[in-house]
């Protein structure tokens, strides 16, 4: 159990944490996980039920990690997280991206090159920076 500051009045409002374990199994689509694991999770957590889904388990001592957008003039941004494809997620916002038109992203060696839009604009197993659905730069391989 954590404790978050209160609306107005100075007072702590207590929340709860949990760590969830959902994997996919054979009902499971591989193209549709917001249906199959995210949207039973949401309802648990809708109707303050997730304490009865065998999948979660409180965490006592959650950790909020501070994070840091980028910021104009923009001159280079930092890897924050790693996601299970491997692709390298920024703290670089969509909006300072497009802001920035000569963006030319370098993580040392090869340079890659002007932002892309989706993966198939390079070649396979190429590498490449584009804006990913959490609306941050992401560097990854096709």
């Amino acid at each position: 159990m954590a404790s978050s500051p209160g609306p107005r009045d100075g007072t702590r409002e207590t929340f709860k944490a949990y760590e969830i374990h959902l994997a996919p199994d054979e009902r499971t689509s591989h193209t549709f996980h917001g249906r199959d694991l995210l949207a039973p999770v949401a309802a648990m957590l809708a109707l303050d039920e997730l304490d009865q889904f065998n999948h979660c388990r409180p965490i006592s001592d959650p950790v909020l990690l501070p994070l840091d957008f980028a910021q104009p003039p923009l001159r280079s941004g930092s890897v924050i997280y790693i996601d299970h494809f491997g692709n390298a997620i920024t703290n670089v916002q969509a909006q300072l991206a497009r802001a920035s038109p000569a963006l030319r992203v370098v993580v040392r060696e090869p340079r890659l090159g002007p932002m892309r839009q989706t993966y198939s604009d390079v070649a396979e197993d190429e590498p490449l920076a584009l804006i990913g659905s959490s609306g941050l730069l992401e560097i990854a391989v096709a």
